[in-house]
């Protein structure tokens, strides 16, 4: 169980108040990246925004002498050259296991370390099983345990420097182009390009190691650099537009800013500065530790630092150690106000109040030198752990407003950081109803400093319209004006491409969206439960009723990450699964090619019409009969092209399925002649473009989708071949239970 902590107001508040005001206090772990804290930065050598148009990812930090550097956590390790210093190696570590649960970290770019401490003159891993690094002799003992184990069959090769990655020879520098993808190194599987010597392809001939936390990697000398890149899926879009882009160009850099000079369209430099939400402050993840659980582990120390003077000793020298950064994402995963449908009114473009307490806010913009990440600071309180800042963001007081805190501790009103109706919502009508309630953050700090943090908020508090796409030209035009429902706001990956390379040709993809999303569940009272959802989507085959003729298909699937319901005695509470999925291949060679829910989730089937239309319908259900708390889509591999062929023709960002009502008269059910209650929607798709900004897209070709459960949409050609799934087998659910 985790640990969890009330806001210090409610500390005398007990799970009677049914998870009002309580939250999960996180428990980080991790290693201190150098061996002490004498070091310094500057403010041009600090994470941020620096400027309006530059935007540093790096947080680069200079010190006398050489210094010990270590394995922030355990991962894998891939080395780079240093493109302007041939001396130097940068390193790029592949977390296995998370420092901290909340904050899925992709890279940590390590630029600058010594290139003798890993490579000799002539290509070879430098020391050896007891000479050297930690690294090197740790690798070094894999290696020799490998090729001294029983059944390999093989003499004992040189240990080049291929084997972590390193382009030593020309040959190997050209197969590793700069415009090639990080990802593609770490997600491969191995091409052979002579069957007959079992040549494999010179890119992807070697295997990269997996250290643990605190391994002594190398050493640098007067200065380094480190970068801490944020995981939003492990999946690429075809044909991206985005200049920046996680390739081995950027892997190499000394050191790395994003640049916005250059770019004049406002739309393009917008989407362009969206990238800085990809990249964290390796000083404010250090001092997420600083909470009372977090254990921070220094050099070769076996005992971790776990108080707040002691964390914060070792950041000393970052110039960012006091800086509390505020990310908000909005609408369609965009960052607050991205589609400027947030300023207060018309007249004024303010978007947000902030300061030190719900006093003393000050109206202003959301985002540091217009970049997306807000940047604030405040004063020490007394005590120390009521330390906060406040802020408010603008709303309509639409119904379904809602916020949700994923990092930070929540001090006002709230809901294990849901925060919604009389929380959110202004409700007296003689205050100003522009702003929501102000909601109030705790910070972590010593007696006398406040220490670096990172606030992640998820909102939608204002309700969004968007309006039809009509070709330009088109007589009388009048396009229709649509409402973003958050199911609108969830199935996207349309051209997203799995970064793993398939083992066979059989082998499909299952894609994972990373970032969270806010989303309403019905329930059994027949009100909303609210909940943080990712999503997957799935290709598989299903067999049709002619023997080995399978269907195409393509499934969402949302996977719930957090979600507060509303309970009482007298009704079941709903099903309350956290998913856990990871984006990969599934082998259909020795595999049923039909994607099923993981227990306890099935699908139930029946017959009704639609009007003329024999359809075979889909209920989402769980082996406890309680409700459901997911969602999932299901369309035919066609129909997914013809949505696909939208992205393409149009040159859509962030593209996303649209479902139009097709009763629009209160979004009523439908009755069938079997009586069946039934909603019916037409799939379009949502999309941005730099000439015509957001917009919905409905295709030619018309696709529609049924629910019955407000849980499963599918379309006919779907559900035609679904089989029930029998839930006759609760042993893995009952194991579960036990």
């Amino acid at each position: 169980m985790p640990n969890t902590e009330t806001s210090e107001q409610y500390q005398s508040l007990t799970t009677s108040t049914e998870g009002r005001n309580v939250m999960p206090l996180l428990q980080p772990k991790s290693h201190f990246f150098l061996e002490d804290s004498n070091f310094s930065q500057s403010e041009l050598q600090r994470f941020g925004a620096v400027s309006q148009d530059q935007f540093n990812t790096t947080s680069k930090l200079t010190f006398s002498g050489t210094k010990k550097v270590y394995a922030l956590c355990q991962g894998t390790v891939f080395i780079q050259p240093n493109e302007s210093n041939a001396n130097k190696v940068n390193l790029i570590l592949r977390p296995f296991r998370q420092p901290i649960s909340n904050i899925p970290i992709k890279y940590i770019i390590y630029r600058g370390l010594n290139k003798s401490d890993f490579i000799t003159n002539d290509g070879k891993i430098a020391g050896s099983e007891t000479t050297g690094t930690g690294f090197v002799k740790y690798i070094w003992s894999e290696f020799l345990q490998f090729y001294g184990t029983d059944g390999v069959d093989e003499s004992e090769p040189d240990f080049m420097a291929n084997f972590i990655g390193f382009p030593h020879t020309t040959a190997q520098l050209t197969a590793q182009d700069p415009s090639n993808s990080i990802d593609q190194y770490f997600f491969k599987i191995t091409s052979i390009i002579d069957e007959t010597t079992g040549e494999e392809e010179a890119s992807e001939a070697f295997e990269f190691p997996i250290i643990p936390r605190g391994t002594h990697l190398g050493n640098a000398t007067g200065e380094i650099g480190i970068d801490v890149v944020l995981n939003s899926g492990d999946y690429y879009i075809e044909n991206d537009p985005n200049p920046f882009q996680l390739d081995l160009a950027y892997a190499r850099a000394t050191n790395h800013s994003l640049d916005a000079s250059t770019i004049t369209n406002s739309f393009q430099k917008k989407l362009y500065k969206e990238n800085a939400t990809a990249f964290l402050d390796i000083a404010a993840l250090y001092g997420l530790h600083a909470n009372g659980a977090g254990k921070l582990y220094v050099a070769e120390n076996s005992t971790p630092l776990t108080t707040n003077s002691a964390i914060y000793g070792m950041m000393n020298g970052f110039y960012s150690k006091n800086k509390i950064y505020v990310y908000i994402q909005a609408n369609r995963q965009r960052s607050y106000n991205f589609y400027g449908n947030y300023v207060a009114s018309d007249t004024n473009p303010n978007d947000l109040k902030i300061g030190e307490t719900a006093g003393s806010l000050t109206e202003t913009t959301f985002g540091t030198f217009d970049w997306p990440i807000h940047e604030t600071t405040t004063t020490v309180s007394s005590p120390a752990e009521n330390t906060s800042f406040a802020f408010q963001l603008t709303t309509d007081n639409y119904e379904d407003a809602s916020m949700y805190v994923q990092l930070g501790r929540v001090a006002s009103e709230h809901e294990e950081n849901f925060i919604r109706d009389k929380d959110l919502l202004e409700q007296d009508p003689e205050v100003d109803q522009t702003f929501t309630q102000p909601i109030v953050v705790n910070v972590n700090a010593t007696a006398t400093d406040v220490i670096a943090s990172y606030v992640n908020v998820l909102c939608e508090t204002r309700m969004m319209l968007v309006k039809e796409y009509v070709v330009p030209g088109t007589p009388n035009a009048n396009p229709q004006e649509q409402s973003v429902k958050d199911i609108d706001d969830i199935f996207g990956m349309l051209d997203a491409v799995v970064i793993n390379k398939k083992a066979n040709t059989e082998a499909l993809p299952i894609i994972v969206d990373e970032k969270l999303q806010i989303i309403n569940f019905p329930n059994a009272l027949g009100t909303k439960d609210i909940g943080v959802i990712k999503c997957q989507k799935i290709e598989d085959k299903l067999l049709t009723d002619e023997e080995d003729v399978y269907l195409s298909r393509v499934t969402y699937e949302t996977l719930m990450h957090d979600i507060k319901r509303v309970t009482t005695p007298y009704l079941p509470s709903g099903s309350t699964q956290i998913d856990s999925v990871k984006t990969g291949m599934k082998n259909y060679a020795s595999e049923n090619p039909s994607y099923q829910l993981n227990l306890p989730y099935y699908i139930d089937t029946f017959v009704f019409t639609d009007v003329d239309t024999t359809i075979t319908g889909l209920t989402l259900n769980t082996l406890e009969g309680n409700k459901p708390s997911k969602k999932v889509l299901g369309i035919t591999q066609d129909e997914m092209n013809t949505l696909k062929a939208l992205v393409s023709t149009y040159n859509l960002l962030n593209a996303k399925l649209f479902f139009l009502d097709q009763k629009s008269e209160e979004r009523q059910d439908v009755a069938s002649v079997e009586e069946v209650n039934y909603k019916k929607h037409k799939l379009a798709v949502i999309g941005e473009t730099q000439a015509d900004g957001i917009k919905v897209y409905i295709p030619a070709s018309e696709i529609y989708v049924y629910t019955v459960d407000d849980f499963i949409l599918f379309s006919k050609s779907y559900s035609e071949f679904v089989k029930g799934e029998l839930a006759t087998d609760t042993s893995e659910l009952n194991q579960k239970e036990s």
